[in-house]
């Protein structure tokens, strides 16, 4: 195929035309061209900026690099505004900021999903915000170089604390450009959005072995896939439906937020490093599902905290949420909270590493919790929710808050001695955490256990059941024959809890 010239117009779009390729729009990446009838049919990957600031931004491509200049700056804050984001394999979207810049803003203005499976890299500390409401991909290749947090959303607009609001479904109002800080995510306002956040990837490299009561996770923190911030920042994806299909998120010693929105506001609360996120402001959540060995990891030395919060929330094929405190400061919560129902099953698909919650401790400082609210809670087939001490500190609580229906269900289909579990477990000398259940009935069936334990010379905690309608054990493992358990035991010199 030989082209005889090619024409850059102002609008999108792609057409050919007797040898000659007209190509609308500035399309900053290579173009690969599909020939199917004399037609151009695909555009490979663009940055391109709208021009709705007083100050637009710029591209400049240098290799593999896009660089990003220009935008409106306001105080700390440097704002973009661009009508297509995404990256293809090995390309960067550089932000060449000024480090003196606090807060990167950067909204999507066209119809289009960003699809990004490059590098996003920003100078200085800054956070980078991307909102784009039709939705962002992140491909097995993207990753992020930044100093600060990031904040990726499908919001349709971000709120400031002076009621200023910078919206990208409404690019065409002029905006009132502020040096206060992000106070919220707006979503809705429009039909097609808040589209999907997606991070797809291989899976984590986590390993435990699963033929034990409990082994400590190795690898916690040390990912080198995936995406991930600098230890002690926040790592949040917001948006309709969120999904890790083998993705693998990180934010060492810092902050995971997941957080899944059809309609309403997510306020955003500045940290000393990083951001928490808050959901009073929701009217209407959608559902988060974590599959093939996708993990969620902010251990570290510092204190580091996830928050999961969604209408229904899937665990499975070896998914691990998880924070394991390596340093002397208490760990952070390890929180889920569904509107409708939490569902933990299954192990990986070599069979090395179940689906879990865990918050695990091997530092000097206090464990943290592990807290899940929902309407029901359902695990099954190995699933684990766990609060671990390996050390002699005291260890984490888990706190099961379940207004309907909990129910925990056999064992690993292929290990069958490995039970379906819910612990607060100490093997050193610190003492174990308590595991605390308030419900409307509980069902643990067919060898499946809820423990308090110690193996070491720490404590054991107590373990608390409240439910207002039943509570069942039936059954047993029928390799092991273990009975189904819900107990507080001791198994070396510590002594068991009540």
């Amino acid at each position: 195929m030989k082209f005889s010239a090619i024409e850059i117009l102002p609008n999108p779009g792609v057409v050919a035309k007797k040898g000659r390729a007209r190509c609308y729009g500035l399309l900053t990446f290579g173009i690969t061209f599909l020939w199917s009838g004399g037609v151009i049919t695909s555009v490979n990957a663009q940055i391109i900026p709208d021009r709705t600031l007083p100050q637009n931004s710029a591209i400049t491509r240098e290799g593999n690099i896009e660089r990003i200049t220009g935008g409106t700056q306001s105080g700390g804050n440097l704002f973009h505004s661009f009508q297509e984001f995404s990256l293809t394999t090995g390309a960067t979207a550089w932000f060449d900021n000024a480090t003196t810049i606090n807060n990167i803003i950067t909204r999507v203005t066209g119809g289009n999903i960003s699809q990004i499976d490059g590098i996003i890299q920003a100078n200085g500390n800054a956070s980078l915000f991307l909102i784009n409401p039709n939705g962002i991909v992140f491909g097995p290749n993207a990753s992020l170089n930044i100093g600060g947090s990031f904040i990726g959303s499908s919001a349709s607009s971000i709120k400031f604390a002076d009621g200023m609001e910078y919206s990208a479904i409404n690019p065409e109002t002029p905006p009132l450009l502020t040096i206060s800080v992000p106070l919220g995510l707006q979503f809705g306002g429009n039909p097609n959005s808040p589209g999907e956040i997606r991070v797809v990837g291989v899976g984590h490299s986590l390993n435990m072995p699963i033929n034990s009561i409990y082994a400590r996770i190795e690898g916690a923190g040390n990912s080198s896939t995936g995406l991930a911030v600098i230890p002690g920042q926040t790592l949040a994806l917001v948006g309709g439906d969120v999904t890790l299909d083998g993705g693998v998120i990180t934010a060492p010693g810092g902050r995971v937020e997941l957080g899944s929105v059809a309609a309403g506001e997510v306020s955003l609360t500045q940290l000393p490093l990083g951001w928490r996120l808050g959901y009073e402001g929701v009217q209407e959540f959608r559902d988060i599902a974590l599959n093939n060995q996708a993990a969620v990891d902010a251990s570290g030395t510092d204190s580091g905290g996830i928050s999961v919060r969604g209408n229904n929330i899937t665990l499975q094929d070896g998914a691990a949420i998880l924070i394991e405190n390596q340093g002397e400061n208490p760990s952070g919560t390890l929180e889920l909270i569904a509107n409708a129902r939490v569902q933990i099953s299954g192990e990986s698909s070599d069979g090395q590493m179940r689906t879990l919650l865990a918050n695990q401790n091997i530092g000097t400082g206090r464990g943290g919790d592990v807290n899940v609210t929902a309407s029901s809670l359902e695990m099954k087939e190995g699933g684990g929710i766990f609060a671990v001490t390996f050390s002699n500190a005291l260890g984490g609580n888990v706190n099961l808050n379940i207004s309907d229906r909990l129910q925990l269900v056999g064992g690993s289909p292929l290990h069958p001695v490995v039970s379906t579990r819910i612990g607060a477990i100490t093997f050193n000398g610190g003492a174990g955490g308590a595991v605390a259940v308030n419900t409307g009935s509980i069902r643990v069936v067919d060898g499946a256990t809820m423990v308090a334990l110690t193996l070491g010379s720490g404590a054991g905690g107590d373990i608390t059941v409240n439910a207002r309608d039943f509570i069942a054990m039936v059954g047993a493992n029928p390799v092991s024959f273990q009975g189904s358990v819900i107990a507080a035991s001791t198994l070396n010199a510590g002594n068991g809890g009540i």
